[in-house]
């Protein structure tokens, strides 16, 4: 279970209520009624602002429509309420971000994500992020560095199929600059 705000209400008959409701937007998830989930969700939001799950909830919901901004902002929420986001909602993020073609934000929360990670000891997930930062440098127009990231994910591990992918994608075009020509001969 997530964590929650200590400022939620206490008021016992509140407390059964959200659970009861938590415990129905995860079966309506499950179902695959996102719209349902969705409206539980905002209505716990509205009594309780800081149950993490529910934001998330909207944000994965939001992220899955393509409504990316709408995402950042659910997870954003999620993050506001965490002394330590979790490196996976951090990566969501990031993923969000890039989605929008803003590569510097998701640069951003990928190294945040990456930091999160170290700092739990967890360096089983760090290539995946690595091909992920690789992957907004190259689209930001910084191909020589993502290259030397997948290349370096790929000496640790020459099966990582993200790097993989990544490492063969075709050169992005070179702007369209259209030629002027002068006919005044």
């Amino acid at each position: 279970m997530r964590p929650v705000l200590a400022e939620e209400p206490k008021n016992p008959q509140v407390e059964v209520w959200l659970e009861q409701s938590l415990g129905v937007a995860r079966e309506l998830k499950e179902k695959g009624a996102l719209r349902q989930a969705c409206q539980a969700w905002r209505q716990i939001l509205a009594v309780a602002p800081g149950r993490i799950e529910c934001a998330e909830g909207l944000a994965e919901t939001a992220a899955a429509a393509g409504r990316h901004q709408e995402a950042i902002d659910f997870w954003c929420q999620a993050v506001a309420h965490m002394s330590k986001p979790a490196p996976a909602l951090l990566v969501s993020i990031g993923k969000s971000s890039h989605a929008l073609g803003d590569h510097s934000s998701a640069l951003v929360f990928y190294n945040r994500a990456m930091e999160a990670r170290l700092a739990l000891k967890s360096t089983d997930e760090c290539d995946d992020v690595k091909v992920l930062i690789g992957r907004s440098l190259y689209a930001s127009g910084n191909q020589d560095a993502a290259i030397q990231l997948y290349t370096n994910v790929l000496q640790r591990e020459e099966s990582n199929v993200l790097a993989l992918l990544e490492y063969a994608k075709e050169p992005p075009p070179a702007p369209f600059t259209p030629s002027v020509k002068n006919d005044t001969a």
